[in-house]
């Protein structure tokens, strides 16, 4: 059986579970009064070696399913309660959870587009700057205007 329908048939899983152990004790409980034990001296005895029906049900269902999907199920139950009593609650979370998750997307999105984009260039590793240096003006470097890198690349600039 997949794990979706075991999560999906858990009440008759645990119906079958129920049945089963319940006859597995009559029948060890029978085997004790053929053994000459009274039925309450059987059943004692049973539930001393076995530490009891419930904790014989927990090891099966440890067994059957992964304890982390059962205590994931019953804390989805729990929170869906507790959310659907209190209104106010939920509708602040909520609107907590969409302020953050809207401000978490716009800082992304200003990152990713000014630091981990790559440069909308062939080969970016190749690019340079061009300053002037003027050493007379007490400043490491001037910056360059447009007519300047025209007359260093040999281009041409013609108005219309």
């Amino acid at each position: 059986m997949t794990w979706w329908r075991r999560v999906l048939r858990r009440r008759a899983l645990e119906r079958e579970l129920d049945a089963e152990l319940r006859d597995h004790i009559e029948r060890e409980v029978a085997e004790g009064v053929r053994a000459g034990q009274s039925e309450a001296d059987a059943r004692r005895r049973i539930r001393l070696t076995s530490g009891g029906l419930d904790q014989v049900k927990e090891a099966c269902r440890d067994v059957r399913r992964p304890r982390a999907l059962a205590d994931l199920a019953a804390d989805v139950r729990f929170a869906w309660r507790i959310l659907a009593k209190d209104r106010w609650f939920t509708a602040g979370a909520i609107l907590t959870l969409a302020l953050g998750i809207g401000a978490t997307t716009a800082i992304f999105s200003v990152v990713y587009g000014v630091l981990l984009k790559p440069l909308p260039f062939d080969e970016p590793d190749r690019l340079v700057a061009l300053y002037h240096l003027a050493p007379g003006f007490n400043t490491p470097k001037l910056p360059q205007s447009d007519a300047t890198y025209f007359t260093i690349n040999g281009v041409a600039c013609s108005s219309r």
